[in-house]
Parts: C-alpha cells; sequence; structure tokens
C-alpha cells in the first residue's frame, strides 16, 4: 500500500491501479505456467506488492472522479462498492468448499489468469475512459481537487489517524466474536451460519444506505459525513459492547441485534471516510491517505490480535471494547461538531453549485 500511494502521486490513482493489475496479471501467470520451483518465491512477492497497490488505488480512482461538490453520488459509489466487497466475501464462503478439491489442479489456475487478464483489461479501459474525459483549461483551473489546501489536508489527516484506533478495533473484535461463536454456536444458527450473519447484514445495510445516497443526490441535499461518522462510531460502541457479555453471544436473538447495530455502524464510518477523503483532497492525495487509513488498520490489527490467542473469549474483546469506547467519545464530538466543521472547512456541499467536477489529470 505504501508502494501503491507513492506511485498515485506521480501518476495518479488510475495509472496506480493500471500498474497494479498489470502486475497481479504478471503474477499470476508466472505462478500458472513457469516452473514452481523457480519463480514461485518472486511471484507471490509480486502478487502481495501488486495487490497492496491496487487496494488503495481502486477506491481513490473511483472517489476522485466524484469529488465535489457531488457528496451524495460519492458515498453513494462507494456504499454500492462496500456491498460489492462484502458479497465477494460471501461467495468467496460459498464457493471455498466447491472449489477447494480444485486448488492447485490446472483448470484452477487457468481460471485465476483469466480473472486476473480480464481485471487488467477493465482496468485499462478505466485509465482510457480518464484521458477521453481530460476537462478544458478552464475546467481545471476551477476545479477542487486540483488545490492544495493544507487546511483541510491536515483535518482529512486528523481524522484518519483518529478513526485508526476504533476502526481497527472492530476487526480485533470480529476474530474474538468468531472464535466465540465456534465454542457457543448459539440457536438458531449453527457456526457456519453465523459467519455469513455480517456481510450479509452490511450487504442490505449498505445497499439501503446507497439508495439513501442517491435519492438525496438527485434532491441536490447535503450530506454531513462527519455527522454521519459520528452516528456510526455511537452504533459500533453499542453493537460491539452488547457482544463483549457472554450472555449476548449464548442468546442467538440478542446476538443477531447485536451484530446488526454493529453492521450499519459499520456502514456509516468506513465507506463514509473514504468518501470524505476523497471529496476536498488534491486528487494526488487520495491515494496516499486512503493507504494511510488501509494500512493502518492492518498494522494495528496485526498488533492487537496476538492479545486474544490463548485467553478466554472475553478477555480477547477488550482491545475491541476498548477502541470501541474511545470510538463512542469521538462519535459524540463529531455528532455534535461534524456539521459545523464541514461547513467551516470545506467547499460548499451543493450539486448546483460551481464547477462541475471533471477527472483532474
Amino acid at each position: 500500500m505504501i508502494l501503491g500511494a507513492v506511485v498515485a502521486i506521480g501518476v495518479g490513482p488510475w495509472g496506480a491501479l493500471l500498474l497494479g493489475t498489470a502486475g497481479v496479471t504478471a503474477a499470476i501467470t508466472l505462478l500458472v505456467v513457469a516452473p514452481p520451483s523457480t519463480f514461485a518465491t518472486p511471484a507471490i512477492g509480486l502478487l502481495s506488492i501488486s495487490e497492496g497497490m491496487v487496494r488503495p488505488a481502486l477506491w481513490a480512482a473511483a472517489v476522485v472522479a466524484f469529488a465535489r461538490p457531488h457528496e451524495a453520488s460519492r458515498l453513494g459509489l462507494v456504499l454500492l462498492m462496500w456491498v460489492s466487497m462484502n458479497l465477494a466475501g460471501i461467495a468467496a464462503r460459498v464457493g471455498f468448499d466447491q472449489f477447494m478439491p480444485l486448488r492447485g489442479s490446472p483448470a484452477f489456475a487457468w481460471v485465476s489468469l483469466v480473472a486476473a487478464l480480464l481485471a487488467a483489461v477493465l482496468s485499462l479501459l478505466l485509465l482510457m475512459s480518464v484521458l477521453a474525459s481530460r476537462p478544458a483549461a478552464s475546467t481545471r483551473e476551477r476545479e477542487p481537487t486540483l488545490r492544495w489546501d493544507p487546511g483541510v489536508f491536515a483535518v482529512t489527516g486528523l481524522w484518519v489517524l483518529l478513526l485508526l484506533g476504533p476502526w481497527a478495533a472492530i476487526t480485533t473484535a470480529y476474530g474474538a466474536l468468531d472464535d466465540s461463536l465456534r465454542i457457543l454456536s448459539p440457536a438458531p444458527l449453527a457456526y457456519e451460519g453465523w459467519s455469513y450473519v455480517n456481510p450479509s447484514l452490511v450487504v442490505w445495510l449498505g445497499g439501503m444506505a446507497a439508495a439513501g445516497a442517491v435519492l438525496l443526490a438527485m434532491s441536490r441535499r447535503n450530506v454531513s459525513s462527519g455527522r454521519l461518522i459520528g452516528v456510526g462510531l455511537i452504533l459500533i460502541a453499542a453493537g460491539l459492547g452488547a457482544c463483549c457479555f457472554e450472555g449476548v453471544r449464548r442468546e442467538g436473538l440478542l446476538l443477531g441485534a447485536a451484530m446488526a447495530v454493529w453492521a450499519a455502524g459499520e456502514v456509516l464510518v468506513g465507506p463514509v471516510l473514504i468518501s470524505r477523503i476523497g471529496a476536498d483532497l488534491h486528487w494526488r492525495a487520495v491515494t496516499p491517505m486512503i493507504a494511510l487509513f488501509l494500512g493502518g488498520e492492518v498494522v494495528l490489527h496485526r498488533w492487537w490480535a496476538p492479545f486474544g490467542v490463548e485467553r478466554l473469549p472475553s478477555e480477547a474483546f477488550l482491545p475491541g471494547g476498548f477502541g470501541a469506547a474511545a470510538g463512542a467519545v469521538l462519535g459524540v464530538l463529531l455528532l455534535i461538531g461534524g456539521g459545523w466543521l464541514q461547513r467551516r472547512l470545506y467547499t460548499p456541499d451543493v450539486p448546483a453549485a460551481g464547477a462541475r467536477p471533471a477527472v483532474p489529470i
């Protein structure tokens, strides 16, 4: 992700996305057609590096094209991408047992190669469409994402740093919840069924939130990202906090309700923050800031995850519980002052005002 961020500073998120998908395709090609004993290690290294480039660049390539003043449209797009990500996770869970016997076979390898080639072609088409829509000089001068605003950059970076802890706590607590449900498996679902609950809830709630964002965009209404993130942090704290109690985890209905509240908070924090990052920053800074958020979450999760190893389930929830509590405090502050901060610092978020954002390359 760090490499992708550096590359994107020079060539933009679309160029980083193209280079990343090309690297993924090359790595999978080596793994499929080359002798494993010779190219396995460099191919896996190339695959890891290229995947790290793709992750932040994919989000940035989407959100920068919908920068100011299309706040609601951009948020709807990010929510749909979030829903797609969780749908892919569900599909992977469903297909894992079906395709597991094929792993290592020539058919599985060639299917992987074809998928990588399609991804590279789609990335190339995206880059070509960006180049074809290059705006006129007069439009570029009015484009908000061509401006370096130190205040916006500092506050966006501060938001990312403050949210890293609570967001990493979510992933850490999900691991603790998964380990606990392996033991408890409360009715009415077995453990395998509970593993589908969170992504399914995110798909439904994210889809409804995306529909709401589209309706707001059509009615030319504002969206207060700060307040939405504040509400999301409070919901995460409530749902995660409930799941910290074993009595809740033993009762299927209570657990399902807590997980629904938790998932609603997830929908309002992760996608809204990514959308907020792509709103006002210079287009060269969007990918590095998203990489900071995604990469920082991975690092914190790696630090905290060992805390739950060989501990009781309730103790394994401690990092997530403390993180959620800190997030709740931040959520209250954003709920109170997020709207004022957005009006004070950012460009007025009215689709009819200002220049229509063009792809800033």
